[in-house]
Parts: structure tokens; sequence; C-alpha cells
């Protein structure tokens, strides 16, 4: 008798289970606070002690802009404009030293944007000038946001 209760008791909890209510996910697609890491490599050369390495990551699918108001045929509206790349993350390392140089840098965009692709920028300025610039595209997007990134910079002459 108690076993033939039990298992009706076992039975009523199994049919019962599939009653639940179904949950839906309500949060936000992904994060928009990232963050890339990395170094930026300024060769075997010294740098001076007012040395800054600055690093950026850019938005630059913005830059065709459409003006809505050259759509609805505004003569005085100018249909495209060309504008810079939108900076959405900047890091500022002052007294570095050495042949590569560590970074993390905090940024905020969007998942759209990140699909979208966004560039990482690195210069080394100093006396005023700057005095190196990465020449190849390092591309952000988000199958890659996690890699870590060596981004070469070369020489301006």
């Amino acid at each position: 008798m108690k076993t033939s209760l039990l298992l009706a008791a076992l039975a009523g909890l199994f049919a019962l289970s599939g009653c639940g209510s179904m949950e839906m996910d309500t949060t936000p697609a992904g994060d928009p606070n990232r963050v890339v890491t990395g170094t930026v490599e300024v060769g075997a050369d010294p740098l001076p002690a007012d040395a800054v390495v600055a690093i950026r990551v850019v938005d630059q699918v913005h830059h065709d802009y459409q003006n809505p108001n050259a759509v609805l045929g505004e003569p005085t509206a100018t249909a495209a404009v060309s504008l810079p790349p939108e900076v959405l993350g900047e890091l500022k390392l002052t007294h570095v030293q050495g042949p590569s140089i560590p970074f993390t840098l905090k940024f905020y965009c969007t998942d759209d944007q990140l699909a979208k692709g966004l560039v990482l920028e690195a210069r080394v300025s100093y006396g005023g000038k700057v005095r190196a610039f990465n020449v190849d595209s390092y591309a952000l997007n988000s199958g890659n946001i996690g890699e870590a990134r060596q981004i070469y910079v070369n020489r301006v002459r």
C-alpha cells in the first residue's frame, strides 16, 4: 500500500511538472561596456620621457551621414556629409618604456556597432608631434573582441 501511494505521488509530480510557467529572457542582447587588451609594438628604439601612446576604438561606419532634409527636397540641404569617425573609447599612456607596451582599453558600443565592425588605432607622440602610428588596420567585431591584440606602429619619416 505504501509503495502504491508513493508511486501515485511521484506520478502526480511528474504530471504536474509540465504545467510550469515559461520564462522569457528579457535582458539586453549584450553588455555595451566592452574591453579590448593587447600591446602596442613600438620597436627597439627607446622612447623619450615625454612619449604618449594613445590607443582608441573608432566607429567609421557612421561617416556617410544622409541628411534627412535633403531627402525631403529642401533646396539648401546637403545630401550626404562625410563625418569624422566616432571615437568610442580612448586610452592615453604616459611614461612608457620598452618595445612592447601593454594596454587595457574600456569602451562603450552597442551590439549593432560591434557587428558592423570597429577599428583599433594607436599612435605614439613626443615633442609635440605624432612620431609613429599604425598603418595596418585592426578590426574589432563580435567574433574577435575577446582576443588580445598586437598593434604595430610605424615611425613617421
